[in-house]
């Protein structure tokens, strides 16, 4: 984005304080600057010049005057002049004067602009409406008529850009003077020359007002064009700016009718619209330039076509470079190039541009910038060298010096194809057919050779049978649908994409081949020669378009752009509601519609006339006024359409106006995109396939900021990645401290939703801002976006603190294997040691996945018993009884010179001498014993009998009595030995007590031999007793110890639990119990 002149650079003098010295400076400038003599000018060709006394004596007449006289000068007089470095690069003249209205009885100010001049290479920068703006006086600046309210400016200039710097900068975003001022006046009568004559005093304007007859708007045009009176005749005296005037088609706010530009093909309509003028400098030689434009009248990359001779114009000139503009030829970036001859150059729809070299390197731009990625296609393109290449929205296909094609179906993943192979014959021309247009869904390409056509995909190399060839240019359909052949003999057909139907013929009767052939749309086809464009309609029908230099032509999705050094147009066929609102003697609903404003705006009965004609059909009128304004370029027809829009809705009862709320919203954007400083001339159609979104991005590239802003905004849309490119572009090109600029990014983000700092930290990484990216980073509240930028930027102490404190064990797992491999061993230890989340990771990790690293950090932090017990466990993983063993003493040598670990040192002492009894149990008595702790060895030998074998395991190992009596209790159970356990039951004392047999036996289901322990259970009371002896079954038992206790309230209880023989034993000792008491 342009930079505004500061303040500081413009001067601003008054009346007598012009002196001649400024005005031949002035004059200087004017002569070099200001233009070329029109083809009616007396000198054509010819560059414009006015010495100082010419322009004294037109522009500033009374400044010759002495002191006197000048108190009774008519008028006032203001040079404001830019400097920079002591150069002018520009000035602005004004005059002012009174303008008495007699009919109203009141007097008004005039402000008109004389000359306005800017340096070629400073234009584009905002200093034409600075300048005017110092034209713009302040009441108490004082003229001396005072200031009753309301001042009129008036500029005559052949330059849209002259007359919008003009509207800018007075305030007047939408008028200068014209005909509704002249009304609000009630001057509908007056004329134009009755204005400019009360300048009488200004030779200029004097002879200005002499060539003016009638009114400012001729009255005999029904569509509001300027009176021919006002585009001054080529006059010798004032010259040069009559002589510019003419030149041109001077309008002022009011336009011509739509149909002015129409030209009727067939029964289709096309039309011309003009974009921007002045488009590029007269020294930029275009026919030696080779251009690609995007795709939604995007940007255009110009590249120097390397097999034509240039014009030297210096060592700064010989520098290869790919310079992208606007539509309206503003320089967006000029991109040096220094990779050999470019054989492709093109756009995606995403604007990324693509350029590809001879031996089939491929640079992707992003985003407008110098930025790019690299690939190769390969296939060969190294040995045989890329011909030509042919682009469509996100792909392309390169044709290779032996005729094989490759294709390359996406950019951010590309992945080059070799397609089939076609005939090695010489190529005269060839096209494809994107994708998502060919039956086969994969990419077609059209091959013109010899007198046919081959159509050549992924799998085959069809000849489509042709014998009138050879084709010089081939071009296909927006829609794939369509083809169109120039022939050898100067025809152009039009044949159905399977070359079935050949559709029309037309012949150009030209010798010379064009040298360029693109759709317009889908139903018409664009010649190019040097200096011509053609359109061939349908039926064959044509018209001719010829400029006055060399013209190029760029395709989009329903028009054709064209590019001269003086203008940029958009060629199109006519919209169907456009026709339908303008089209000559239309009885439409909608043209009656928009009739019935007009009439309302002359207060005219016949409005309501009309109104009443469609009263039927007023909601289909209104309908398509809305949409025909979408259409519509020029402002003044867009607003004519609206307003007819919103009278025809007034008049409706009930009408839905959300379609006509959208479409001033749309149009509203699309104006704004459209002005010349931003250079996106998109049509209606254009902004629908793009979608909103991508034209904020759009406008992002072109660092747009504030307009992006404004439009999201405007739209509803979301505004973070807007906020996070301007960081990201502040943070490249910025030459402020590192913390000037993070503090200047973080003040403007505070608040904003939606913020990657992440971005903008890999912005700051990739320009080699280590510290900033890091800082921005501590603003980025999502993990998972911080620390993989961090472990990219080698912060991995860092990254890895994120991680952690994120909670997140799957993004702290991602940080600890990303370090783990940069890392030697013991760094990485030490790392995570002090990090108790880090380290319990690591080491359920590595249980897992790689015990040698556990033995390494086990080693490295001095945590033996850790370490022994990670080699005991290996050893119970070995198969081998030998490598068991020798685990074991590894993990005993491990504990060896610890006195805290005595205990577990001499346990695993006696592994080795259990492993080899362990070993002879198994030749005795079968496999299962290598590997079982002591208690399950013993366990096991008394399962099976070994009740001897297992006494002398536990007599070497020092098994304490109570745990080889649980064994041994649990073994017999196991193998329900109930012989043994009644034998037990014998015996008078046990080191584990009684109970446990009792549990244990009852549990295994055997309730006799379970009664047997109870009365061994001495050391519980009665109550325990008994309820061991109901568990069993044995309620007299049970009676008998609560008896012996004289528990009669328990007798009582279970005598209700009783039934039967118990029952009456129950009875029995309760009757007992009670004889006693």
């Amino acid at each position: 984005m342009a930079v505004p002149i500061p303040s500081e650079a413009f001067e601003v003098f008054d009346n007598n304080e012009i002196t001649r010295e400024k005005i031949e400076q002035v004059a200087t400038l004017f002569s070099q600057e200001y233009g070329i003599w029109g083809p009616k000018g007396p000198r054509p060709g010819k560059r414009i010049c006015m010495s100082a006394l010419k322009l004294e004596d037109q522009i500033f007449p009374e400044l010759s005057l002495d002191v006197d006289e000048q108190f009774e000068r008519a008028s006032e007089y203001r040079l404001v002049r830019s400097l920079m470095d002591g150069e002018i690069i520009g000035h602005a003249t004004a005059c002012y004067w009174k303008f008495v209205v007699e009919e109203l009885g009141i007097a008004i100010d005039i402000c008109w602009v004389t000359q306005l001049v800017v340096k070629k290479d400073w234009r584009g920068r905002g200093i034409a409406k600075q300048m005017l703006g110092k034209l713009n006086k302040e009441p108490e600046e004082g003229h001396r008529y005072g200031r009753p309210g309301r001042t009129y400016y008036g500029i005559l200039s052949s330059s849209p850009f002259a007359i919008m710097a003009a509207w800018r900068a007075f305030g007047q975003a939408d008028r200068m003077i014209e005909d509704s001022d002249l009304k609000w006046l009630a001057l509908e009568e007056c004329s134009a020359a009755k204005i400019l004559e009360s300048g009488s005093e200004i030779p200029y304007l004097q002879t200005a007002a002499s060539q003016l007859r009638g009114t400012v708007f001729d009255p005999s045009s029904e569509d509001g064009s300027l009176n021919p009176s006002l585009v001054l005749s080529h006059y010798t005296s004032p010259p040069e700016p009559q002589a510019r005037c003419a030149n041109d088609d001077i309008r002022l706010a009011t336009m011509s009718k739509p149909t002015a530009n129409w030209e009727k093909l067939s029964s289709s309509f096309y039309r011309k619209v003009p974009l921007y003028s002045s488009v590029f400098d007269s020294d930029l030689e275009l026919e030696n330039y080779a251009i690609a434009g995007a795709p939604y009248s995007g940007a255009i990359a110009f590249h120097r076509d390397e097999g034509k001779l240039h014009t030297y114009r210096g060592t700064q000139s010989a520098k290869a470079s790919i310079d992208v503009y606007s539509c309206a030829g503003k320089l967006i970036r000029r991109i040096n190039w220094d990779q050999g001859p470019i054989k492709g150059l093109g756009w995606s729809d995403e604007e990324q541009l693509l350029a590809v070299t001879e031996d089939g390197t491929v640079r992707v731009y992003e985003g407008l910038q110098a930025d790019f990625v690299p690939f190769s296609i390969g296939h060969g393109a190294e040995e045989h060298g890329v011909v030509s290449c042919r682009f469509w929205s996100n792909g392309f296909v390169a044709l290779l010096g032996n005729n094989n094609l490759v294709s390359v179906s996406r950019y951010d993943e590309p992945r080059p194809k070799l397609l089939a192979i076609p005939p090695d014959e010489p190529v005269a021309s060839w096209a494809l057919i994107p994708p998502a247009d060919s039956l086969s869904r994969s990419v077609e390409v059209l091959l013109a050779i010899g007198p046919t056509i081959y159509v050549v995909d992924a799998n085959e190399a069809e000849d489509r049978g042709l014998d009138t060839g050879p084709f010089q240019l081939i071009s296909v359909s927006p829609n794939g649908r369509f083809v169109a052949l120039y022939t050898g003999d100067g025809k152009v057909w039009v044949v159905s994409s399977d070359f079935q139907n050949r559709l029309s013929e037309y012949d150009t009767k030209s010798k010379t081949m064009p040298k360029d052939m693109q759709w317009c749309g889908n139903d018409s086809v664009v010649l190019a020669w040097e200096d011509e464009v053609r359109l061939i309609g349908p039926n064959g029908s044509a018209a001719t378009y010829v400029y006055d230099g060399w013209v190029h032509i760029i395709p989009d999705y329903d028009g054709i752009r064209l590019f001269t050094n003086e203008v940029c147009e958009f060629l199109q066929k006519v919209p169907d509601v456009t026709e339908e609102v303008f089209r000559l003697g239309s009885t439409a609903p909608a043209a009656i519609l928009l009739d019935a404003v007009d009439q309302l705006d002359k207060k005219s009965p016949k409005a309501d006339d009309d109104i009443q004609l469609i009263r039927n059909n007023l909601d289909e009128a209104v309908d398509t006024c809305v949409k025909a304004a979408g259409h519509e370029f020029s402002i003044h027809w867009q607003k004519q359409l609206l307003k007819g829009a919103s009278f025809g809705k007034s008049v409706l009862d009930l009408y839905n106006s959300d379609d006509f709320v959208d479409m001033c919203e749309t149009l509203r954007v699309l104006n704004a995109v459209r002005f010349y400083e931003v250079g996106l001339p998109l049509s209606y159609d254009q902004y629908i396939r793009l979608t909103p979104e991508r034209l904020i991005q759009r406008l992002i590239n072109r660092n747009e900021y504030l307009l992006a802003l404004r439009v999201s905004d405007y739209l509803r849309l979301p505004t973070d990645r807007i906020y996070v490119h301007w960081a990201s572009q502040k943070v490249r090109v910025s030459s402020d401290s590192e913390d000037a600029i993070c503090r200047a990014i973080v003040e403007k983000l505070d608040g904003k939703r939606g913020i990657s700092f992440e971005e903008i930290a890999r912005a700051a990484h990739d320009e080699g801002r280590q510290r900033l990216a890091t800082e921005l980073l501590n603003y980025e509240p999502r993990a998972g976006k911080q620390v993989p930028l961090l472990l990219s930027m080698k912060e991995d102490i860092i990254a890895l603190d994120k991680a952690i404190e994120s909670g997140d064990t799957d993004l702290v797992y991602f940080v600890l294997l990303s370090m783990k491999r940069k890392l030697p061993l013991p760094s990485f230890f030490r790392t995570i040691s002090s990090r108790p989340m880090a380290l319990s990771l690591v080491e359920s990790s590595a249980w897992a996945e790689d015990k040698d690293i556990l033995k390494d950090l086990y080693y490295q932090d001095d945590r033996r018993l850790d370490g022994s017990n990670l080699l005991l466990v290996e050893s119970l993983e070995q198969k081998d009884l030998q490598h068991r063993t020798d685990k074991v003493r590894s993990a005993t040598k491990l504990l060896a010179d610890s006195k805290e670990f005595t205990f577990q040192q001499k346990s695993l002492e006696e592994i080795p001498k259990l492993l080899k009894a362990q070993e002879i149990f198994e030749k005795d008595f079968g496999p299962g014993f290598i590997g079982l702790s002591i208690n399950e060895t013993i366990f096991k030998l008394i399962r099976q009998g070994a009740l001897k074998r297992a006494t002398k395991v536990q007599a070497d190992f020092r098994v304490p009595d109570r745990a080889f009596w649980y064994l041994r209790l649990r073994a017999y159970v196991a193998k329900r030995d109930w012989t043994e356990l009644e034998e037990l039951s014998k015996v008078k004392k046990s080191p584990i007590g009684w109970e446990p047999f009792f549990n244990e036996i009852l549990g295994a289901g055997n309730l006799r031999v379970a009664g047997l322990f109870v009365p061994k259970c001495t050391g519980l009371n009665y109550k325990e007793r008994a309820e061991m002896y109901i568990k069993v079954g044995m309620v007299p038992k049970a009676a008998e110890e609560m008896y012996k206790a004289k528990d009669l309230e328990g007798l009582q209880d279970l005598r209700t639990k009783a039934t039967g023989r118990e029952g009456t034993e129950v009875e029995r000792f309760i009757g007992l119990l009670q004889g006693k008491k």
